[in-house]
């Protein structure tokens, strides 16, 4: 019998993993939760989409967010500003993000 591990234990995890800059363990993470059909959040998301923020890696952060939506997760409001807050975005991809908060009644 497997044990259960609450989704915020993964969490807590991928944003330790970020804080110390190791983002692709981070993301290798994140990959081996989805493709064994671990439950995952929003909140694994954003460690995750704050650092290609910060770096201004708009592509990463798409993918990412495409990736949420395959996942059937909707991008919450601490995913919206650690991308607009990073302050590395374009003015198009910082309006393409407000856009989307508008649609998303954020």
């Amino acid at each position: 019998e497997g044990k259960y591990l609450d989704p915020s234990y993964f969490s807590i995890i991928i944003s330790a993993l970020c804080r110390n800059q190791e983002i692709d363990k981070a993301e290798r993470l994140l990959t081996y939760l989805r493709e064994n059909d671990f439950e995952t959040s929003e909140p694994m998301y954003t460690p995750i989409i704050s650092h290609y923020a910060k770096a201004g890696d708009t592509q990463k952060i798409m993918n990412l967010v495409g990736d949420m939506k395959k996942q059937k997760l909707v991008p919450n409001l601490f995913t919206y500003n650690a991308m607009l807050n990073s302050g590395k975005l374009t003015e198009a991809d910082r309006k393409m993000v407000a856009a989307e908060m508008q649609n998303q009644n954020i």
